[in-house]
């Protein structure tokens, strides 16, 4: 499985930029890390169960990032360059994934060829002109980057003229676009992309989830965005307030009030049960719905 949070705690602390008495931290932020993945990757523990220690694991390791690393740093550096240096968000990104467990959606399993996390997906099949010249110029393959993704990989054969070519393809059954807060311009991006993916692959999912909402809530459907899911159930804490962030004595000032805030609105169960509840309508399994349960219940 893919790490791309822990891939960037590796780059953070090669960076020549980052203060010493950030830099002094590094073990103790490996050592949060590390108890963090050693909940998510602990396959001994019932379904529910596992679903609330990752939740709960999940809250505890991002409130140390987050409050004890990011904003109590006696420097500038972490929290100016939070959206550069990328290790907030990649939290969320690497922990997904492993709500593909076959304890909580066993679907995916019913295939060897399935893959989960970041990829590259199938986005749509396009011909070139008559006179194109190479066999990438005449068929090509669009594809569409997904924070998080589960589905098929899928080898396909390609001839034109003689020409042949044999291409993996990743489509995507269920993806998600994954942001620290959403606002209305990330939500129109989301829906067109969202609108490609179902337009190319019958019965799939998309969704948006956020930690944080800023804008005013949309009925995604409107759209073709199966669902918003805002993991705090709570609103971004306003400019006016966040100003004050951006140097040391004004964290110092808030980090009271900024600390209630954050532990007041954690990541909530419940919506990461709604998405699993997705991943599994999405990605049902081959028996999960008989012809006798159709009949019984009177549609299909």
């Amino acid at each position: 499985m893919k790490t791309p949070h822990r891939d960037k705690l590796t780059a953070l602390f090669k960076n020549e930029k980052l203060p010493a008495s950030d830099r002094q931290k590094e073990q103790l932020v490996f050592n949060y890390y590390e108890q963090w993945m050693s909940v998510l990757q602990d396959k001994t523990i019932s379904a529910d169960k596992y679903l609330q220690a990752l939740v709960d694991a999940t809250n505890k390791y991002k409130n140390f990032i987050d409050l004890d690393f990011i904003f109590s740093s006696s420097n500038d550096f972490l929290y100016r360059q939070k959206g550069q240096l990328k290790l907030d968000n990649t939290i969320l990104e690497e922990c997904l994934p492993y709500l593909v467990d076959k304890r909580l959606v066993p679907g995916p399993f019913s295939t060897v060829n399935h893959f989960v996390g970041d990829e590259a997906c199938y986005a749509g099949l396009f011909f070139g002109t008559w006179l194109a010249k190479t066999l990438e110029d005449r068929v090509f393959i669009k594809k569409k980057n997904q924070d998080f993704a589960v589905g098929k990989t899928i080898k396909i054969s390609i001839e034109d003229d003689g020409v042949i070519q044999i291409r993996d393809l990743k489509v995507a059954y269920f993806a998600a676009e994954l942001k620290t807060n959403l606002d209305k311009t990330m939500f129109q991006e989301a829906s067109a992309t969202a609108r490609e993916l179902k337009t190319n692959v019958q019965n799939s999912k998309y969704c948006l989830v956020c930690e944080w909402l800023d804008m005013t809530p949309i009925d995604s459907a409107t759209t073709s965005i199966d669902s918003v899911i805002v993991l705090r159930k709570a609103k971004r804490i306003n400019s006016n307030k966040r100003s004050n962030f951006s140097s040391v004595n004004g964290r110092q000032k808030y980090l009271s009030e900024f600390t209630t805030f954050i532990l007041s609105n954690p990541l909530d169960y419940g919506m990461f049960k709604h998405l699993v509840t997705m991943l599994n309508e999405a990605i049902p399994t081959p028996d999960s719905v008989t012809e006798e349960d159709k009949l019984a219940r009177g549609y299909f």
